[in-house]
This record gives structure tokens, C-alpha cells and sequence, in this order.
């Protein structure tokens, strides 16, 4: 995914919204925080094959999740934050017999530096010990099924936050985008690591909703 005019639209936003808050938290004070992200998609599409024409059904699945928790400094906010985004996709034939499903995660704790206000959170988290694992799926009708995986360990990765939450009762609800960046230089697969001919990174926007909870 293009991502790079994103950052300068992304960092003036966040830049504005900082400048606008008008109040903060009280000081020394834990935040508990919760963000989540699905969409799925669906599609069909003909494939012409000569005497074997059929249709190919495709379905994507994409799960994001992010639980972390920051101690306040007023404003400050310093903590820790795990995160998991799965992406599943399913391909098969009406009149083929094999489906093949392929589980992309991407998972990882984190630490977090940033701002907390009463209704504004923007931080930076850095990763370490993420990676990202594929496991791919090739399943018959006749029972029998067949199965890769390979891991990529992260060599460096992190994520821009900004959110807004709305106050409801002691909890905060709103909107949450994040922009991630992965980069890899490794490969793992059959109990070996071996090096990538060149580093590969992986980058993606994610709307979210949050959840923020003083405890």
C-alpha cells in the first residue's frame, strides 16, 4: 500500500489536534485502551477455460486487534501494547476440488511514547520480537489437505496513533486511524532461517474503534 502522502497529511492533523486540546487527564494515572478493526469482502468472478469454464469465489477476511495500557504523566503517556491483525483469504471453484485458505498474521507487543488528553490520543509505538507468519491451506473434497507455513521475523516496526474518544460515563469511544510500517530482512520455514535477497516492508492504514478506560 502507498503510504507515503499519507504522512505529512497524517502529521498535520495530529500536529493541529494537539494544539486544540484544551484540557488533560489528571496526572499519574493509568489508561487502559482498546482498538478493533473487520471487513470482509466477497467476490465472484467467471474464468474462461474452454470446455472447463467455472466460477472463482474468493473471500477476504481481515481482523485487527490492539490492547494496550500507558501510564499518564499529564500529558505524557508512557506503556506497553500488543498487537494482532489476521488476514484470511479463501479462493475456490465451482467446478474444482480444492479450496486453498491463507492466514497472513501479523503480531507483536510494543512500546508506546505519546499524548493523552481527556478526548485526544496520539502516540508512537515501536515493536519488538513481532513477525509476521503465512500459512497456507489446500483442502480436497475428498479429505485430504495439505499445508505450508513460513515466518518473516520483523526486523524493525512501528505505528503512528492518533484517536478521538467521546466520553461515555467513565469510558471513551471514538474513532482511532493508525498508519504501521513492518520491515523484514529474514525468513523462517522448515526449522531454517535464511536471509532475504533484500528487505521487504509491509505498510497499511487501519480506521479503528477504540475504547479508553481509567482505571
Amino acid at each position: 500500500m502507498k503510504t507515503r502522502l499519507w504522512f505529512p497529511i497524517y502529521l498535520a492533523l495530529g500536529f493541529s489536534l494537539l494544539l486544540s486540546a484544551g484540557q488533560s487527564m489528571a496526572a499519574s494515572q493509568l489508561v487502559s485502551h482498546l482498538s478493533l478493526f473487520y471487513f470482509s469482502e466477497n467476490q465472484e468472478r467467471s474464468v474462461q477455460a474452454g470446455p472447463s469454464d467455472f466460477l472463482l469465489k474468493t473471500k477476504e477476511v481481515n481482523t485487527f486487534m490492539s490492547l494496550g495500557l500507558c501510564y499518564n504523566l499529564d500529558p505524557v503517556c508512557i506503556g506497553l501494547k500488543y498487537t494482532q491483525n489476521d488476514r484470511e483469504n479463501t479462493r475456490g471453484g465451482t467446478s474444482g476440488n480444492v479450496t486453498v485458505k491463507t492466514l497472513t498474521r501479523y503480531k507483536g507487543p510494543g512500546l508506546t511514547l505519546g499524548y493523552a488528553s481527556d478526548s485526544i490520543f496520539a502516540q508512537g509505538v515501536y515493536y519488538f520480537g513481532a513477525s509476521k507468519e503465512i500459512d497456507s491451506f489446500d483442502v480436497t473434497v475428498y479429505g485430504g489437505a495439505g499445508s505450508t507455513a513460513v515466518s518473516y521475523p520483523v526486523k524493525s516496526g512501528y505505528s503512528l496513533e492518533l484517536g478521538y474518544g467521546f466520553k461515555v460515563g467513565s469510558v471513551r469511544i471514538g474513532p482511532l486511524l493508525s498508519l504501521t510500517a513492518f520491515t523484514f530482512s529474514k525468513i523462517s520455514f522448515d526449522g531454517q532461517t535464511v536471509n532475504l535477497p533484500a528487505d521487504e516492508k509491509d505498510e497499511f492504514i487501519l480506521p479503528q474503534l477504540a475504547l479508553w478506560f481509567d482505571l
